[in-house]
């Protein structure tokens, strides 16, 4: 790199010498000084340096990367002009999971290169949302979708703040599991079927956030690479397709053992059969019951995720 540029001087200050030889009215500019060619010389070492730090990073380095890049900044800071420095370290530091300390680079960098600030937002609200500060990441998104971001910038705002309010909506159903199960261990009454009632309520909404938290944490986890994207190149990984080419459930239900009090027990006859275009048929009792299409999603989504349960059982790492 330094050849080249001596090179180019050199070439310069030739052709000036030529056009002087044939104008003599214009005058020699003023040679290079040794001072300028070591300026020009050490922004060229910093710009290797750089560029060898990233792809550090690029290789899934972070610890080295970390270290090159802070020499840059401790040896050259006032080199770092365009902040390239300062956000590279704050996404060394994300890579190594030190979210706190890379919100705090990350806000560093914005201080001093406020130039930076379209590609700062994100990191800093991933970075909160890596340290579960849902609140301040819901902000920052409400406050990019009301600016003047441009649409592709709105889109994964819009995405992310979407994701943000589901990871909120998943705590307050753990929340409503945990009170209806206090409701049912306080429950005083005499009459078993309302404590089984709160019991299985929350065995159903145990279920739902687990089957909330399998299908956002793929993409969450894409997602939370987001700011170091454009060194890893990362894709997500698709989800498993399901398809259903047939399925038949048959069984009984019965009341309650607690609650049939001096009545004979009895048992209905339920079948339930899915064919290879996903049609549902539910049978009660030798009768076709109608199901709307909210319960016939749920229950495809259940056999779904059974065959996606079986599928992970039958590998040792459930890869």
């Amino acid at each position: 790199m330094t050849t080249q540029i001596y090179t180019r001087l050199l070439a310069i200050m030739l052709s000036i010498g030529l056009a002087t030889s044939a104008r003599a009215d214009v005058p020699e500019p003023p040679e290079p000084s040794e001072q300028h060619l070591q300026h020009v010389e050490m922004q060229a070492a910093w710009a290797a340096r750089l560029q060898d730090a990233l792809i550090l990073l690029a290789n899934n380095k972070p610890d080295q990367a970390l270290e090159a890049l802070e020499s840059l900044q401790n040896n050259f800071p006032d080199l770092d002009t365009n902040g390239m420095v300062a956000l590279a370290i704050g996404d060394c530091l994300f890579r190594l999971k030190q979210y706190e300390q890379a919100r705090k680079a990350y806000q560093a960098a914005a201080e001093q290169h406020p130039d930076l600030a379209d590609s700062l937002w994100m990191r800093l609200v991933e970075a909160d949302l890596a340290l579960d500060r849902f609140t301040s990441a819901a902000d920052s998104l409400t406050r990019v979708l009301a600016g003047h971001a441009d649409a592709e910038d709105k889109s994964y705002a819009a995405l992310r703040l979407a994701m943000v309010l589901e990871h909120q909506a998943i705590r307050s159903l753990q929340q409503a599991e945990n009170a209806y199960r206090k409701a049912a261990e306080a429950y005083p009454g005499r009459n078993p079927g309302a404590k089984r009632w709160r019991q299985t309520h929350a065995d159903d909404l145990r279920d739902t956030v687990a089957q909330l938290q399998a299908a956002l944490a793929q993409m969450d986890n894409w997602i939370r690479h987001m700011p170091v994207i454009w060194t890893d190149g990362l894709t997500p990984r698709p989800a498993l397709s399901v398809q259903i080419d047939k399925a038949n459930l048959a069984g009984q239900l019965s009341e309650p053992e607690e609650t049939r009090l001096a009545r004979p027990t009895e048992k209905t006859a339920v079948e339930l059969t899915v064919d290879k275009d996903q049609k549902l048929e539910i049978t009660v009792a030798g009768k076709k019951v109608p199901v709307d299409e909210a319960a016939q999603r749920q229950i495809l989504k259940h056999l779904q995720q059974a065959l996606r349960a079986a599928n992970q059982a039958k590998e040792p790492n459930g890869n």
